[in-house]
């Protein structure tokens, strides 16, 4: 109440509220000198530099790469573009591209610049198909550029703890083509029924018209298991049940399957090929099977 005063109101003649007999009170606000305007002045600036922010420390600004060549530049971009399991770098000057690009220049002087782009390219569908014995390992750590040339002596004793017989250079090995790649590294299994799987593999190149893949050819040997296991478990010679798959594949024009996988699953040896043998008329609707 320090910046109030009081001030007590005469009696009124005609009182509005109650007798009139009480006093008023009301509250008066304190008379203000106007200040001058250099007084203004000084606290508008005085306010103005109370209010400027501290300075922010700025990072350093990182310095763009400066390429060497124009080829160099297509392949780093070619390689940031590919995606999974490949590292993707930025284009900012440091100690891994630095070395990535210095090791596409001695890479693009001795093969030229096609059988990089094209070794790149082979690692790409490689390291993404399912027949590549270390397709997990390779997407987990994933390749840096520069390691995808040559590997350090360092990050090649850690990943060989995981990967036994890792190559010192995924370049030098995709440079020999994707036959080679599928041939190497490739999770091949041991053919236990090799006449089986000869005949349908003659069977599904009828089908498709194609020859067939080496992924195909492993695949082809877990379909010959599976239907040497299921002739023992129903008491059928294979070459009867071989004959009711190639009519379903060359001469039945309802069953088309894009792919092996349809012949692999347990819906068609369960449903789809049992009810094909009743239909041939090898045996009767009573049949009991064992599956």
């Amino acid at each position: 109440m320090d910046e109030f005063k009081m001030r007590i109101m005469p009696r009124m003649s005609n009182p509005i509220l109650g007798s009139g007999r009480i006093a008023r009170r009301c509250l008066v606000k304190k008379y203000k000198k106007e200040k001058s305007h250099s007084e203004k002045l000084h606290d508008s600036l005085f306010k103005r530099i109370n209010t400027i922010p501290n300075p922010i420390s700025k990072k350093p600004v990182k310095k763009q790469i400066k390429f060497p060549t124009l080829t160099s530049k297509i392949i780093f971009n070619y390689w940031n573009n590919l995606g999974h399991p490949f590292v993707r770098h930025q284009p900012i000057k440091s100690k891994v591209t630095s070395k990535g690009i210095e090791r596409i220049e001695k890479a693009v002087k001795k093969y030229g610049k096609e059988k990089v782009i094209n070794s790149i390219a082979i690692a790409e569908k490689v390291f993404n198909s399912g027949w590549f014995r270390w397709r997990l390992a390779i997407g987990y750590q994933k390749v840096s550029l520069p390691e995808f040339f040559l590997y350090s002596s360092e990050s090649y004793k850690a990943y060989n703890k995981k990967i036994k017989n890792l190559p010192n250079s995924w370049f030098e090995e995709c440079r020999k083509g994707y036959d080679y790649m599928e041939k190497k590294y490739s999770v091949v299994k041991t053919d236990k029924f090799p006449h089986i799987t000869e005949k349908l593999e003659s069977i599904w190149m009828e089908y498709s018209g194609l020859n067939t893949e080496l992924r195909n050819k492993e695949q082809l040997k877990s379909i010959a298991g599976i239907l040497e296991a299921f002739c023992e478990a129903n008491k059928f010679d294979w070459l009867t049940i071989v004959d009711v798959m190639d009519g379903m594949l060359n001469r039945w024009k309802n069953y088309k399957p894009k792919h092996l996988g349809y012949m692999s699953n347990e819906i068609f040896w369960k449903e789809t090929l049992p009810r094909e043998i009743v239909r041939f008329g090898l045996v009767d609707q009573e049949f009991k099977w064992n599956r």
